[in-house]
């Protein structure tokens, strides 16, 4: 599904398709685009390590970061090129991300991660909702690792995606050293990518323990260990609520 519809909406461009295969087991090739490359890891090391070694093989001026569990159903990446050569301002540009019921997914871009915007998110006042709502392009400060694309050139300058977060808030963390460049984040309603979300996950449990644990260490990287107790203790509330 994912490599699939990189391959369809790439037509007419000079694109290249690379899978990083972090599960156990070696992936079938015989449902992937012809001449897709794969990287078999052995293990689940983390999406953002993983994607690191993918990133490692690529060739192109550009790239695009999607999920396994997602695809790109409407529009075509020649639209999201053309917006990185007429304004060189941009380092990331996300899409318009939608559930399969076709509803825009929550939380897929957002404003500045701070702990009131994390209290005003667990009173039910997202202070992102119109950002990822918006049907007109729109600056972000950052967009969901579900879908995103980025020069090359600037990721590798970055040193790509930092590997201490092995779920959750590697594309946020990214974003954040993005904008550090003067470069701007942009969510655009160009592309839509249908994302199927959670997939990853057996139980939501196991996935709310990841989350947390990721926050935790961007807190700790940006704002230092009293913001990081104090994020704890926000954790512990939501939790009995």
């Amino acid at each position: 599904m994912c490599a699939n519809s990189i391959a369809a909406k790439t037509s007419g461009l000079s694109a290249e398709v690379i899978v990083v295969n972090n599960d156990e087991g070696i992936l079938s090739k015989n449902s992937l685009p012809p001449n897709t490359r794969v990287i078999e890891v052995g293990k689940n090391i983390g999406f953002g390590a993983a994607a690191n070694r993918g990133v490692t093989i690529a060739t192109g001026k550009f790239l695009c970061f999607l999920n396994p569990d997602a695809e790109i159903s409407t529009g075509h990446i020649r639209q999201i090129i053309e917006r990185f050569q007429s304004n060189q301002s941009l380092g990331i540009i996300g899409p318009r991300i939608v559930t399969t019921t076709t509803e825009v997914e929550p939380w897929s871009a957002g404003r500045e991660v701070t702990l009131w915007s994390i209290v005003c998110n667990n009173l039910g006042f997202p202070a992102g909702k119109r950002l990822w709502e918006s049907t007109t392009p729109v600056e972000t400060a950052w967009v969901s690792g579900a879908c995103f694309f980025i020069p090359t050139g600037l990721f590798r300058q970055l040193n790509g995606f930092d590997e201490q977060f092995f779920m959750y808030f590697e594309d946020v963390d990214l974003a954040k050293r993005v904008r550090a460049t003067g470069r701007k984040v942009l969510r655009v309603p160009d592309l839509t990518v249908r994302h199927l979300g959670g997939q990853s996950f057996q139980e939501n449990s196991e996935q709310k323990k990841l989350y947390y644990a990721s926050q935790k260490k961007y807190f700790r990287k940006y704002f230092g260990f009293f913001a990081c107790q104090t994020l704890s203790l926000l954790h512990a509330f939501s939790h009995r609520q």
